[in-house]
């Protein structure tokens, strides 16, 4: 059965195991930014609650906008690492949780 992302404008169709693949390699992408700031001196900041979100933190998260864009999953995305969130009227979202690059 087709999979289609949710509030996607332009509908694509992949199989579950295709599009599990794809997902994979957004994290991936997430992840190798995440890995270029390994072992360096990373500046973190605080976020208006008080938590720390760092360089990585946020390379990682758009790292993984960016695959997710090229991927066609044109969906509102919620993220810790963004002040951006899909409007009231939104019935589905994608929730991005990427890895922790302050500590």
């Amino acid at each position: 059965m087709p999979i289609r992302p949710p509030h996607s404008l332009k509908p694509f169709d992949l199989s579950r195991d295709e599009l599990a693949q794809r997902l994979f390699q957004a994290a991936r992408s997430g992840a190798q930014a995440l890995m270029r700031h390994w072992g360096g001196d990373v500046r973190s900041t605080l976020k208006a609650d008080g938590s720390p979100v760092s360089e990585a933190d946020h390379a990682a998260d758009a790292a993984v906008r960016e695959a997710l864009a090229r991927l066609g999953l044109d969906a509102p995305l919620v993220s810790e690492e963004s002040d951006e969130a899909p409007g009231a009227d939104c019935e589905s979202f994608l929730m991005l949780d990427p890895l922790d690059g302050t500590k």
